[in-house]
C-alpha cells in the first residue's frame, strides 16, 4: 500500500500558491487505484476465513477426548460389522448399514450398524440345519456379540435344533429298513404266505424243498 504523500519543495508561485498542475493528494489520503482497494479487500476477506477456520479447528480437551472416543467407537462398530458380514456370506443381504453421529470436529462417526442376515428354512432338513448354523456363526462372529447379536443366534440355534431332529428321525426310519437282512426278509414273507416248508440249517442259512 501507498502511504501519504507531501511535497517539502517550496512555493515557486508568488502568493505561496501550488505548482501549476495535477492536484496534490490531501495529507493523510492513500493514493490507491480502485482495483488496489479491491485486491485488498478480498485478501482481507481470506484472512478473516482463515482465522475464522482456525478458531472451528481449535477444540478444547474435553472435545479432543470425544473425539477420540468418537473414532474408536467408529472403529470399532466396523470392524463389528464386517465381521457379521463375512461369516455371512451368502446368507447377508447387502453390506453393513450405519447411523453415524458428528463430532466437535465436524466429521460424522459411526456409532452403530447392522447387517441384515436371512434366517430361512432350505429344502431339506440338511439344507435347513447347515443355512441356520451359519446364520448362527454370523450372529456369534464379533469379538463381543450385543445382546441382539445374541438373540438372533438363539434363533438359529433352535431352529438348527430342530432340522436336526427331523433328519434324526429320518435316518432312524431309514436304519429300520435297512436293520433287517435280505434272509430276514425272505423268512418275514414265507411266513405271511404260510409256506413253513423250510429249515433252519442252524448256521444262519435257510433251505426250502423245491416241490414239482
Amino acid at each position: 500500500m501507498i502511504g501519504p504523500v507531501s511535497s517539502s519543495f517550496p512555493d515557486l508561485v508568488s502568493g505561496g500558491g501550488p505548482l501549476p498542475g495535477p492536484e496534490a493528494p490531501r495529507k493523510g489520503h492513500p493514493l490507491l487505484r480502485q482495483e488496489d482497494s479491491v485486491e485488498l479487500s478480498s485478501v482481507e476477506k481470506t484472512r478473516q476465513d482463515d482465522e475464522k477456520t482456525e478458531r472451528q479447528t481449535e477444540l478444547s480437551s474435553e472435545e479432543t477426548k470425544q473425539v477420540a472416543e468418537l473414532r474408536a467407537r467408529d472403529r470399532e462398530v466396523r470392524q463389528h460389522e464386517q465381521a457379521h458380514k463375512a461369516a455371512a456370506g451368502q446368507l447377508a443381504q447387502g453390506g453393513p448399514s450405519y447411523t453415524y453421529e458428528t463430532g466437535p470436529d465436524g466429521r460424522r462417526y459411526a456409532v452403530g450398524g447392522e447387517v441384515q442376515i436371512s434366517l430361512r428354512e432350505g429344502r431339506t432338513p440338511e439344507e435347513t440345519m447347515r443355512l441356520a448354523r451359519q446364520a448362527q456363526a454370523a450372529a456369534n462372529a464379533p469379538a463381543e456379540p450385543s445382546s441382539q447379536d445374541r438373540r438372533v443366534a438363539a434363533e438359529a440355534a433352535a431352529m438348527a435344533a430342530e432340522a436336526q431332529a427331523e433328519v434324526q428321525k429320518a435316518r432312524k426310519e431309514t436304519d429300520g429298513d435297512e436293520g433287517t437282512s435280505p434272509l430276514e426278509k425272505v423268512q418275514e414273507a414265507y411266513a405271511e404266505s404260510g409256506r413253513g416248508d423250510e429249515t433252519d440249517d442252524g448256521d444262519g442259512s435257510f433251505s426250502t424243498d423245491l416241490l414239482a
